[in-house]
């Protein structure tokens, strides 16, 4: 009697024991698919433009459908260069503008060589943005006060 009352004792425990490691698997399991959703590396999308002019001023309208903020430069690589040579260039964000759904920004930089200039948009829940472009020549000071006039 004494025998299989410890029988069954030992048997529900190891019962016990059994739903206790399989309920710890599906805990691990869980967090494991969590960290893997929660991991993603952000997508950097390239818009390249080839600018064929010296002094130019390349406007870069860019409208991200995201709620969060994306990380913008640019880089620069003279004709017939790799683009393992390119170097970051200064760029100056002239306007940002929150919608309804995202934020429209619009981002400018000076030409000053003729090349390839290439605008890179990080951080956009991987979906590439609305991107348009506006090259147009940099007008210096003599211009814009013969303007003026």
């Amino acid at each position: 009697m004494q025998m299989s009352e410890h029988e069954r004792r030992t048997e529900v425990e190891r019962s016990k024991t059994k739903k206790l490691e399989e309920r710890l698997r599906e805990i691990e399991q869980k967090l494991l698919e969590e960290t893997h959703k929660n991991t993603n590396i952000a997508a950097v999308f390239t818009v390249p433009v080839k600018v064929d002019l010296e002094n130019m001023t390349l406007s870069w309208t860019v409208e991200s459908k995201s709620e969060r903020a994306c990380g913008y430069w640019v880089s620069f690589v003279t004709c017939g260069a790799e683009d393992s040579a390119a170097v970051i260039m200064p760029n100056m964000v002239s306007e940002v503008t929150p919608m309804d759904v995202g934020i429209t920004t619009q981002l400018q930089v000076h030409c000053a060589f003729k090349g390839k200039y290439t605008l890179h948009i990080q951080g956009n829940d991987n979906r590439m943005p609305l991107v348009t472009v506006n090259l147009s020549p940099v007008i210096d000071e003599q211009q814009q006060n013969q303007t003026d006039k």
